[in-house]
């Protein structure tokens, strides 16, 4: 049974996602520079900010000029001060970011851990199973409509802040949890039907044994497999559970700039955040390589 069936291999996974990161960096500054040239709408904020970037002097060049201007600032992470703060863009995205990638990690441990336990009781033919199943139509509310309902439960203004960050990684891993859970339940019942499974049942050793032989290593590497989209997500959700819990993540860093036009600082979290993301997709996918050197060729 090829569970790897259809995926691609590393190097072209690697291609692509650097591809793709540059094309998404080379994108950035055209919104600002068109809004500046064109004169559209709001653009007087976005050209305090634009020139912020590229020098008091940028107003007085062509499009293209400054564009390969802000376009040589964002390559060099150089994005100046915040407009709202004052501070330096780069300090404040890197420990936003740092925040983040702890909720994150949490959040990913989470998930895995219970999508695994939840995935062994939904194939249980009894109660246990009717009872993960209630278990998951509540954590498969919508994630903002969870962290509030979480915060009107607990007093989060009298926990410490490992304890807050805690529950926060809890509501943003509580959908990937089922979406995990189905899928650990789907390829243990799937492998179950397999002549490796059946003939090993068939010679009188256990199910237990059979499952742990079987089934919960490519259980767990198909759980690996989706990891990426997992951490993709979490970064995509991030703004619905830092800000209700007050985490000054990249979410809440990201929201505050965009209600405060604060150009700069939009641009520092979208690069950086978008580098960031692409290593850890390659750093997944690598890791992912080395348990399955089957993934190099496809």
């Amino acid at each position: 049974m090829n569970v790897d069936q259809g995926r691609m291999p590393f190097s072209v996974n690697l291609g692509i996602r650097m591809i793709s990161l540059a094309f998404a960096i080379v994108a950035i500054p055209v919104l600002p520079i068109f809004a500046v040239t064109a004169g559209t709408d709001g653009a007087q904020y976005i050209m305090a900010g634009t020139l912020a970037l590229i020098g008091e002097q940028g107003d007085t060049a062509s499009g293209p000029v400054l564009y390969w201007r802000l376009l040589n600032r964002i390559i060099h992470l150089d994005f100046g001060v915040s407009l709202t703060t004052g501070a330096q863009v780069l300090p404040m995205t890197l420990e936003a970011l740092r925040v983040s990638l702890g909720l994150i990690g949490f959040a990913v441990v989470i998930a895995m851990l219970t999508g695994f336990v939840g995935g062994l009781i939904a194939v249980r033919p009894d109660a246990w199973r009717w009872g993960w199943k209630m278990i998951g139509t509540v954590l498969s509310v919508p994630v903002i409509v969870l962290s509030y309902l979480v915060l009107y439960a607990f007093d989060t203004d009298m926990m410490s802040t490992e304890s807050t960050m805690m529950i926060a990684a809890w509501v943003l891993a509580a959908y990937p949890t089922t979406v995990l859970a189905m899928n650990v339940a789907r390829s243990i019942r799937s492998l179950k039907a397999t002549p490796f499974y059946v003939n090993h049942r068939a010679q009188g050793f256990s199910e237990r044994h059979t499952v742990m032989l079987l089934c919960i290593p490519i259980v767990i590497k198909n759980m690996l497999i989706a990891v990426p989209n997992i951490i993709a997500y979490f970064f995509g959700f991030l703004v619905f559970v830092e800000a209700p819990f007050g985490i000054n993540g990249i979410g809440t860093t990201f929201l505050y700039a965009v209600k405060r036009f604060d150009y700069p600082l939009i641009i520092g979290i979208s690069t950086l955040t978008l580098v960031l993301l692409t290593l850890v997709m390659i750093i997944v996918e690598a890791g992912m390589m080395l348990l399955d050197p089957r993934l190099r060729t496809g």
